[in-house]
């Protein structure tokens, strides 16, 4: 939120191509999962590899820009087990982790924006000023300026 307003832009859009790699990244994974199935592993390799760099994009982004302030958490492990997978032979399992670990950041983002949308559209509805009782006479006040203990007059509106 800048100032009240609603975001918008890349910041306020980004869930819509997290939520596009994801699902790339699922079907990418399924269709490996379906080539490995019936033995063409070797074609199972570049839809599981297409799963990994459209399930990864975002954490490795995400993961990189940590590294750079020494910062290590969740997704730097959830990126090390995408190589580890791969070593051992779980490339589907990697794939579906990458899946729920992309779509799961994100439905973050979504809720982040709607939730940003909303509490600004809010604070464009609040009242800028209130009728102040004070001594028996009321005043129009700023609800800048208000202070506690003050007594305001509520005015339905019409």
């Amino acid at each position: 939120m800048n100032g009240g307003t609603v975001q918008s832009g890349p910041a306020a859009r980004q869930w819509r191509p997290m939520a596009f790699r994801a699902g790339f990244c699922l079907v990418a994974g399924l269709g490996g999962w379906g080539l490995e199935s019936r033995g063409a592993a070797d074609g199972s390799m570049v839809f599981y590899l297409a799963a990994f760099l459209s399930g990864g994009w975002d954490l490795a982004w995400e993961v990189w820009f940590d590294l750079k302030r020494l910062r290590f958490d969740t997704h730097f492990l959830m990126l090390l087990v995408v190589p580890g997978s791969m070593f051992i032979g779980a490339w589907g399992e990697a794939a579906l982790l990458l899946f729920l670990f992309s779509a799961s950041a994100a439905m973050e983002a979504f809720a982040s924006h709607r939730t940003r949308r909303e509490i600004a559209s809010l604070f464009r509805g609040a009242p800028k000023s209130a009728r102040v009782v004070d001594g028996g006479v009321e005043r129009d006040c700023p609800v800048e300026e208000l202070r506690a203990g003050q007594v305001i007059r509520l005015v339905a509106d019409r």
